[in-house]
Order: structure tokens, then sequence, then C-alpha cells
């Protein structure tokens, strides 16, 4: 496999700009200075680690850099992050017993889907045992954001953009230029594999595909609704559809905790000993009334209360999701798709629209039934009962309904 190939290859979650260089270095259309819009300086190593920093009881982990599950020649070049490395470099704090907190530093434009799942889930299950934040001071784009939302909370630069919550493939098509070289690919795929190389240049191929990262698509916004502790229907609306928020902006849509520059969150968080079973009062005594008590007040005040209440959110999405998710069966998968990613719907509630839904058919059979049976013309009499004769002339309207469907269909083509 190519360089070209290894790229087109994997599916990716990141900024479309980002993307564009790394296809046309793959495809050598640009040389490797081309690699330094990629770069970010490289922090100072401690023992033990790759990247890992500390300043008192905090632990600092860049991510910076397009984001890759392994580390190679290409993402040493680049300064991009390996997810091999990030992993072992984040259970090194999570093992070191005088570190409090660590702060997941990242300016990335997001990378590879593969492996970012992974590590997103060790972060959010360490939740608890150590304080995890996130900090942005350039971008969290796409992969990088879906890192960003398993930390406890997510901090931002005023001028920091995240988001991108979205899953692309691209294919370079080099039919034109390998026909001009007098190259010709040809493969055979074996033939109870038709499904195995998809054209992207196919409308069947392209819908294979599509499928594919759909998929993978609803993974991520679904983690991400677990991890902020929202509904799947407010991170399609507000966490900027697949584009990016800035600062306040994010803030105020949820998609943030706070604003703040990385060296005060430092400092901050080192004069802040963690213990999960502190006792929380209010800073500076501070009173409130009832209609005072915000969502900002309790971040701020209790920013582990914060976090309790998102992992219980996140909690009951989840079960909500694994709900609905029982109720499914054929002929009702627009109906469940949109109880779980369009509202926020209990089972319950999908449970009495799919009976009416069952309702709404059955009339339309009945009453389909009903306009076949008014053509048929009267039956022999025969020595049957009156329920053989009512079942045989619901079998003959039914046959004269399909018969006619069918005429209409074939003189259609």
């Amino acid at each position: 496999m190519n360089l070209v190939e290894a790229v087109t290859s994997r599916l990716w979650a990141i900024t479309p700009e980002f993307l564009q260089i790394i296809l046309k270095i793959a495809n050598r259309e640009m040389g490797l200075e081309a690699l330094g819009a990629l770069q970010k300086e490289r922090a100072e190593r401690v023992d033990e680690s790759y990247r890992l920093q500390r300043r008192g009881r905090t632990a600092i982990l860049p991510v910076y850099g397009p984001i890759m599950k392994f580390a190679n020649v290409f993402s040493m070049i680049s300064g991009a992050t390996s997810l091999q490395l990030l992993m072992r470099d984040f259970n090194t704090a999570l093992k070191t017993p005088d570190i409090d907190t660590i702060i997941i530093d990242i300016d990335s434009p997001g990378g590879e889907v593969n492996g970012v799942n992974e590590f997103a889930q060790a972060v959010y299950d360490a939740r608890g045992d150590k304080k995890i934040v996130a900090y942005v001071g350039g971008l969290a784009a796409s992969a990088a954001y879906w890192i960003a939302s398993a930390a406890e909370e997510i901090y931002i630069d005023p001028t920091a953009m995240v988001g991108s919550i979205g899953v692309v493939a691209s294919y370079l098509d080099n039919s034109e230029r390998l026909a001009k070289s007098g190259v010709k690919e040809i493969e055979i795929v074996s033939s109870s594999s038709p499904k195995k190389r998809p054209n992207p240049a196919t409308d069947e191929g392209r819908a294979q595909i599509q499928e594919r990262v759909d998929a993978l698509q609803e993974i991520f916004v679904a983690t991400v609704a677990r991890n902020r502790g929202v509904p799947i229907l407010t991170v399609l609306k507000d966490f900027g559809q697949g584009d990016m928020r800035i600062g306040e902006d994010a803030v105020a849509h949820g998609m943030a905790d706070g604003i703040i520059s990385l060296e005060g969150l430092i400092e901050k968080q080192n004069q802040i000993q963690f213990n999960p079973q502190e006792v929380f009062q209010m800073k500076e005594n501070q009173q409130f009334s009832a209609e005072e008590i915000t969502r900002e007040i309790i971040a701020e005040q209790f920013p582990q209360i914060a976090a309790h209440f998102r992992r219980e959110g996140a909690e009951a999405e989840r079960i909500r999701i694994s709900e609905i998710e029982n109720l499914a069966r054929p002929g009702i998968e627009s109906l469940i798709r949109k109880a779980k990613f369009e509202s926020d719907d209990s089972a319950a509630e999908v449970a009495l629209a799919i009976i009416e839904h069952e309702k709404k058919r059955q009339a339309a059979l009945a009453k389909a039934v009903a306009a076949d049976a008014s053509d048929v013309p009267p039956l022999a009499a025969t020595p049957v009962s009156d329920e053989d004769a009512e079942q045989r002339a619901f079998d003959a309207a039914v046959v004269k309904g399909m018969n006619a469907r069918y005429e209409a269909r074939s003189a259609a083509n």
C-alpha cells in the first residue's frame, strides 16, 4: 500500500483544509516543506513519557497537529499526535500519585477516525480518578473535539474554535492521469464479496461509502452528547452542524464551560487539591437565591457537582437510546431513527407512536383491500359456512389487488 492509498483508505474526522494538505503531500503534489503547515512546536519531554509535561500537581498532555492512531514517519515529521503515544502518556499521568489534575492541551484540526473513540473513552472512564480538563487555545476540530468532550470540563481561549463535528471520506480520482501515462489498474474481487471495493465514481459505490460515513457520524454525535451531558438533538442543532463555534459563542451553546488562558487554568487547578469526597462551599461566602442559581454558577462554584450532573444526563441519554433501540423492528426504521436522534421522547412515548403507526398502517391496508374487493364478482353459491365464504372473498380481493398492482408496475416499466 502506497502513501496515497494509506490516506484515502481511512475515514477522517478533520477540517477540509488540513485533509487537502495531507492528500497533496501523500500524492507528492507538495514537498516536505509543506509539512510545516501541520507542525506545532514540540513540548519538552519528561521522564518516561513522550510529550507529557508537569506544573506542580497538574499534568499537561499536548494534542497538537493532525491526529493519527500510530506513530510513523509522517507523524514524526509533521509533529502530528499519535494516539498510541498519547494513551501511554495519559496512563503515566493517571498512575503518578502526586498528580491531581490532567489538562489535555488541544490545538488540532482533527485526524483519522480510527482509534479516537478508544482514547476518548479512556478519558471518559477516568473521570473521578483524577480531575480531567480539556483546554483549547486555538483549534479543536472534529476528532480533536471528540477527545475534548470526554474531559469533565472544556475551557477555551476567547479566539479558539471548536466543533466541526462530522466524518468525511475522501478519494483521489487518478484515472485520467493513469490513462495518459498508459497505466491501467485492474482489480479482481472475490465473487462472494461484491461490496469489498466500492467505486466512489458510481452511485452504488457512493451510497455504500455514505452509509459508512453516516454510521460513524451517529457514533460521534451520540458520544459527544453523552460526554457533554446533553440530548443528541442539542448536539445536532446547537453544536455547529459541522461548522465551528468561537469563544463565548461556543460557551453559550454548551460546547465549552468557560473562557480562560492556559496559564490561568494551570494556576487555578494547582490551587485546588482534587478530592472526590470534598464537601463544597460557596466561594467568598457568597449567597444566591434559588432564582439566581444558574448552570454557569454551578459550573464555576461547584465544578464537581456540574460534572456529576453531566454524567447523570449522559447515562440517562444512553439508557433512553438503548430502550428505543429495543423497540426496533423491520418497517419502522425511520421512526426509530427520528426518535433517537431528532427528539427527546422516552421509550414509552416511542412505543405509543409505534402503536399509532401500526394502527394507521392496518387501516390503510384494510382500505386498500376493501377497494380491491368492490370490483370482485360475487362467488358462486356453495354449501360452505359464512366464515369460509368471507375468507374466500378476502383472499380473492387480495389476489386481485396484487394482480392489479403487478400489471400497473409492468406497464410503467
